[in-house]
């Protein structure tokens, strides 16, 4: 995986995590320059990347931050899976266990990212 990629994916995702909004994953491709297919493979690996490095430094998962569009504006079931085998979460992939963790995520990552903003 290129660093470039994924510093560019974090910082993207760090200011999104700032103001407090998250991306479609369409705007996050868009905002990577991701044009060309696969995107959807290219976008899956940078945000598992994510994933993989934040749970190893026990940060909030920021991948969290890409959600699907859509009236249940939550990340895919991959999303999830991935998050079961990094142990970080034990129930459905869908429904309102995993909305219910989402959006606890997501206050975590803007509180932690707001805090190491402000530090600076």
């Amino acid at each position: 995986m290129l660093t470039k990629e994924l510093n560019l994916a974090r910082s993207l995702l760090e200011k999104q995590a700032l103001i407090g909004q998250t991306l479609t994953y369409r705007e996050f491709a868009s905002d990577l320059g991701i044009m060309e297919p696969p995107v959807i493979n290219k976008c899956t690996r940078i945000l598992e990347e994510l994933m993989h490095e934040d749970a190893e430094k026990h940060r909030p998962i920021l991948s969290s931050m890409v959600v699907q569009q859509g009236s249940l504006a939550i990340p895919r079931l991959g999303f999830y899976q991935v998050l079961k085998g990094l142990k970080l979460y034990q129930g459905e992939e869908s429904g309102a266990e995993a909305i219910h963790w989402h959006q606890t995520e997501i206050k975590k990552i803007k509180e932690y990212y707001t805090l190491r903003h402000n530090e600076k």
